[in-house]
């Protein structure tokens, strides 16, 4: 996936300038009014068109073929029937009347692009879709193109790209798991995980070597372990009442729970293959072995470091403002079981850390404990977690984490 969208809404946030490709006249011709009881087009017509309920997939002479319109057409349908009819996303306002123009461009620099085009009857501006069928014969990947492309389709209706800072990783993150909502026997979608597993420690915001595509997996594990179905779209709808918010900020105000917990608990919960499609994902790059001894390492404003321990322990956070999880939960001390992987997340960019193996008040018989051996002297009066006891026993602890981390940033940055 090389979608354009996120470069296009760098540009008006700052970032190097992006010029659109040149829209066929048809985009601007007089619009007719829709005809009585059915869309209409809005402009003109192109060489070739294939009109569907929705959406009117168009190209030049020689620009595509026929059976690739017709794929990307029927995507686009389907997609439409599972995000607009069946989930609750607001359509876009000239869909009320008009198909959605979607254009096959082969001279496109990536594989897709989606902005908004003002006009007079549409001041605030109605989407235009580019594909590029350049990759029409990856039926599979094209498929998913169309769906993610119509995920920022959606995403317009919804909020402004011109506001907020760190705009764009939101945007593709939560268009390659709109696609799989959309189309979710395609799972071309999963493919994408390598951008974030080849860099967990990435600033959750970068956009370096694709890992905006690869945050998709936070969505899966907000809706699949966090908030349910729905979840990623109520983050959007969310986002309208703060425009000028960062997505971090938005995220925790649309789950009620603080960005480092949240992505402590969806690093670990990856780390550990435990979304529904685990087995599609990448396995994270870079696994560091833990044993007890004093280790220590960097990591990036909600990134995170994988680990496994080597056998059952307390691990705890010697040094630097960053949050374990684990299956045990999320805090500055955690037990690990042997074989298990878990993560250690940045409070701020750059963040150095020192783990060492810790003490925790097991509070059962030293033969019951998890991993044998005698308890600690209850340092955190924490007690090793028992088998079924989820993410919430040692909230705690993150409670009074968070009171005394500081907030302060630089340029808006923690």
């Amino acid at each position: 996936m090389d979608c354009l969208t996120d470069d296009l809404i760098s540009a008006h946030n700052g970032g190097p300038a992006f010029h659109l490709p040149e829209p066929p006249p048809a985009l601007y011709a007089a619009a007719p009014p829709p005809p009585p009881g059915a869309k209409g087009v809005y402009g003109g017509r192109m060489d070739n068109h294939v009109d569907s309920a929705n959406f009117t997939v168009a190209w030049a002479d020689g620009d595509a073929t026929t059976s690739a319109a017709n794929v990307a057409s029927e995507a686009l349908e389907a997609a439409w029937q599972a995000l607009v009819e069946e989930q609750g996303w607001a359509p876009p306002v000239s869909s009320d009347d008009y198909f959605v123009w979607v254009i096959l461009d082969p001279s496109l620099s990536g594989t897709g692009l989606t902005y908004e085009l003002s006009t007079d009857d549409f001041p605030d501006g109605y989407p235009v879709i580019l594909l590029n069928p350049s990759y029409a014969s990856n039926t599979r990947f094209w498929q998913s193109l169309a769906a993610h492309e119509l995920n920022h389709a959606l995403q317009y209706a919804r909020r402004d790209y011109a506001s907020g800072r760190e705009e764009p990783w939101y945007w593709e993150a939560s268009a390659e798991w709109g696609a799989e909502l959309a189309l979710p026997d395609v799972n071309m979608y999963a493919t994408s995980s390598v951008y974030y597993a080849d860099a967990t420690d990435l600033r959750y915001s970068s956009m370096e070597g694709y890992h905006q595509y690869g945050m998709f997996p936070l969505n899966a594990f907000v809706e699949e372990q966090l908030a349910g179905d729905g979840a990623m779209l109520e983050v959007w709808e969310r986002s309208e009442a703060l425009p000028d918010a960062r997505w971090d900020e938005v995220l925790s105000d649309s789950l009620g729970i603080d960005a480092l917990t949240l992505f402590a608990r969806f690093s670990a919960a990856y780390a550990a293959g435990e979304l529904r499609e685990s087995k599609l994902y990448e396995e994270p790059a870079e696994i560091t072995s833990f044993d007890g001894a004093e280790l220590s390492g960097v990591v990036n404003y909600l990134g995170s470091d994988v680990l496994e321990a080597s056998r059952g322990l307390w691990v705890e956070v010697a040094e630097g403002d960053v949050l374990l999880g684990g299956a045990s939960g999320v805090g500055e001390l955690i037990w690990v079981e042997a074989g298990e992987r878990f993560t250690v997340t940045g409070a701020g960019d750059g963040q150095p850390y020192t783990l060492v193996e810790g003490e925790g008040d097991t509070g059962i018989e030293d033969e019951e404990r998890p991993g044998g051996g005698k308890g600690g002297g209850g340092t955190c009066g924490l007690a090793a977690p028992s088998e079924g006891v989820g993410w919430l026993g040692l909230l705690g602890l993150v409670a009074l984490r968070r009171a005394r981390r500081s907030r302060d940033s630089v340029n808006g940055a923690p």
